[in-house]
């Protein structure tokens, strides 16, 4: 999926190589650590996973973690889940729930961090 999602940005969306990497690497970490690990589920059957990750987990067990990180992350997710609707791996209907969970948990991520 990260490979798809790589080649989206850089054909779709022209997203530099450094900011690629980024979203790879808050994306590496929501799927292959928070996704499989700790939710058991996948980015199609659980759209409340990432509000979940970014307002707990990330915030909770990233020790690095920072309100700019966190913001960072926030990005990724939303990119991703554009790409899952665009995919056609999602509704619309989901991309706006998960869209709307990611803005709110961010911001309960940023009050909690400050």
């Amino acid at each position: 999926m990260l490979a798809a999602f790589k080649e989206y940005t850089i054909a779709v969306k022209g997203l530099s190589e450094k900011t690629i990497e980024r979203h790879i690497e808050n994306l590496d970490y929501y799927l292959n650590i928070y996704l499989i690990e700790y939710e058991q589920a996948t980015p199609i059957n659980s759209t409340e996973s990432a509000g979940n990750f970014l307002s707990n987990f990330f915030v909770e067990k990233n020790l690095a973690s920072s309100s700019a990180s966190l913001k960072q992350c926030g990005s990724s997710l939303k990119k991703l889940y554009q790409f899952l609707y665009e995919a056609g791996e999602i509704s619309k209907t989901d991309l706006a729930e998960v869209n709307e969970f990611i803005k709110l948990d961010v911001q309960e991520g940023v009050e909690y961090l400050d």
